[in-house]
């Protein structure tokens, strides 16, 4: 590393040691999110929706006032 080190001024090494520390840093912050993706969450509680309507009357139609309701 001596090598790579000669003929840079100190501000460039100390630029390359902060890079270092960057990439250490990156990497424990990636190696925090994959662990939170690989455990497992809690899953969301289903709730059945009855189709049902309340009343299970039945329609009743009366066919004579359906000409009065559309102003016929």
């Amino acid at each position: 590393m001596k090598a790579h080190l000669d003929g840079k001024g100190k501000n460039e090494v100390s630029g390359s040691l902060d890079l270092e520390n960057l990439h250490t840093l990156m990497e424990e912050r990636l190696e925090r999110i994959l662990a939170e993706i690989s455990q497992k969450k809690p899953g969301r509680k289903i709730v059945y929706i009855p189709t049902m309507p309340a009343n299970k009357e039945k329609a009743e139609w009366n066919l004579s006032e359906i000409p009065i309701l559309f102003g016929a």
